[in-house]
């Protein structure tokens, strides 16, 4: 006997027949399921598509036994379904016949590539739907969130900043802002530091960013480095990575490497304050490897 996929559709049953690693359809739940008497809707089977029925033995849900059905391969189900003209049957019947024609071997083909049928006349609620009951909209955005969050990581991003991307992905996706459903208003910084550009350093010592960028190096937390002809940028020292983020633009120089910006934490004021009162006092300030601390 051979095995029996059901297939859920329109509110009632379908089948499908696997036969050599092949769907196959049996055709009287079709036929009926359509609204249409089986015995006439056979003959015309018969005569037109002799060449491609097959006959299988199985026990379809409702029966008390096995029998002999009726089959036609899943690929030609579409030839045989527009074979019925709409126009010419009762008129108690004929959106569902249009209905079946216009769905029924997409719901079987996805079942039998797919193991589940999606119903392309069900519009998904949003997820933020204040008709939906909270208890049903959490897991729709939980499952958003989770992969939104492991795309920010992907990127790149770690901590809070994959938590704020992944919340901004989806609220762009689907209207839901998991923070506010979960009445964050506002995530510790890990560090517990801020972070600067050298124009907003720079501001806090009454200092340009340009003089800035001279102080820090100064400091030995960086330096500039030629990566073309009269075109210089800065990098990183080795010692400077202790109070630098470096952060990925998404721009490129010239030569292909990518544009990167260097943003100071917090805690760099400490030596900046120490280095510049001691080049207003004319002590020596930079030591091998660094700055004297």
């Amino acid at each position: 006997m051979n095995a029996l996929m059901t297939v859920p559709f329109h509110g009632t049953n379908l089948f499908i027949v696997e036969h050599r690693d092949e769907p196959f359809v049996p055709m009287r739940p079709i036929v009926e399921g359509m609204g249409m008497a089986w015995q006439p809707q056979h003959r015309k089977l018969v005569d037109r598509f002799e060449t491609c029925i097959t006959h299988m033995v199985t026990q379809l849900p409702g029966d008390d036994q096995a029998r002999e059905v009726v089959c036609l391969p899943l690929k030609k189900l579409p030839a045989w379904m527009y074979s019925v003209n709409p126009k010419k049957v009762d008129e108690s019947i004929r959106q569902t016949i249009i209905d079946y024609q216009n769905e029924c071997d997409d719901a079987l083909w996805a079942y039998w590539n797919q193991g589940h049928v999606v119903n392309p006349r069900a519009q998904q609620p949003a997820a933020n739907d204040q008709v939906i009951p909270v208890e049903r909209r959490l897991p729709i955005a939980a499952d958003n969130f989770d992969a939104a969050k492991r795309i920010a990581e992907s990127l790149g991003l770690e901590g809070n900043q994959a938590i704020l991307s992944a919340n901004n992905m989806v609220r762009s996706a689907i209207g839901v802002d998991v923070m506010e459903m979960a009445g964050v208003k506002r995530l510790v910084n890990e560090s517990q530091e801020l972070n600067y550009t050298p124009t907003e350093l720079g501001a806090k010592f009454g200092m340009s960013a340009v003089s800035m960028n001279k102080l820090l190096a100064d400091c030995g937390l960086q330096h500039q480095v030629l990566y073309k002809p009269g075109k210089k940028r800065w990098e990183v020292t080795p010692d400077g990575k202790l109070f630098a983020v470096i952060t990925d633009t998404g721009k490129k120089h010239s030569d292909g490497k990518p544009v990167q910006q260097i943003l100071w934490k917090e805690s760099v004021q400490e030596m900046l304050a120490r280095l510049a009162d001691q080049l207003r006092s004319g002590l020596p300030a930079v030591i091998a490897g660094g700055v004297s601390r």
